[in-house]
């Protein structure tokens, strides 16, 4: 787990004043201020924190993952490579993909944002969760969310990043969700040549 540290210094002594740790294993991705003494940040979840004391919450969710599939290209060819010359050179490092998040999309002191996980909607004075709505198994990717008066929309791209590479990631859909109960309305999953319509 990758940690980064938050912290407030004292200009005029050095002391240190506050400092929260906040989990950036997949990376930053969206830095927020609401006022001047309160941020959010998005990085493997979202973080509201005040600047002034370091209060705030953390809703926690993943925004990438770990594919050890180039690992495992890399031996199987390492093996092919040591029958023919002898030597053999082996890899158990893995490939972090990342930008499987949303914007952050903010509405009545309300927060949305989807990630690797699931779409959510939180409550911004508490981080509780109000409402989610789970994803399949190997469905979600970059995304943007966008609101109407009684609707969450999401269109998930199907594409991440991998180091500097943009990659073919989860499905690409567009889907809508209840604003106040979180229930599915519809999803339409977009193959190239068609889009299904998923109820």
């Amino acid at each position: 787990m990758h940690l980064c540290v938050e912290s407030k210094i004292d200009l005029k002594t050095g002391d240190l004043k506050w400092q929260r740790e906040v989990n950036n294993e997949f990376g930053w991705n969206d830095l927020i201020h609401l006022n001047d003494s309160t941020i959010v940040i998005s990085s493997n979840g979202l973080h509201k924190i005040n600047l002034k004391n370091g209060d705030g919450w953390d809703y926690k969710t993943k925004t990438g993952k770990k594919d050890y599939t180039a690992a495992v290209v890399e031996n199987t060819l390492g093996t092919i490579a040591g029958v023919l010359t002898g030597t053999f050179v082996s890899t158990s490092a893995h490939n972090i993909v990342r930008n499987v998040v949303s914007n952050v999309e903010t509405e009545d002191s309300n927060f949305y944002l989807s990630s690797e996980e699931q779409i959510a909607k939180l409550d911004g004075k508490t981080g509780e969760v109000i409402w989610k709505n789970v994803f399949d198994k190997n469905t979600s990717s970059r995304s943007n969310i966008f609101l109407d008066d009684e609707k969450v929309y999401l269109l998930n791209f199907g594409f991440a990043n991998m180091g500097n590479r943009t990659i073919s990631f989860g499905k690409p859909f567009f889907a809508a969700y209840n604003k106040i109960t979180g229930e599915k309305i519809f999803q339409k999953i977009i193959d190239g040549k068609k889009i299904l319509v998923m109820r």
